[in-house]
């Protein structure tokens, strides 16, 4: 799903999507490819 698709979603700007993603890619959980896509990353089972 596109952060426009989320924004709509949740009836929020894209800017909180935007800013909920990042924090989720500083924590490993989602990489962000600008111009592309984001993907939930792979499980670590020992983190």
């Amino acid at each position: 799903m596109r952060a426009v698709e989320l924004a709509n979603s949740f009836e929020v700007s894209r800017t909180p999507i935007r800013e909920a993603l990042k924090q989720l890619e500083l924590e490993g959980l989602v990489k962000i490819r600008p111009a592309s896509h984001t993907r939930v990353s792979e499980i670590d089972e020992q983190r």
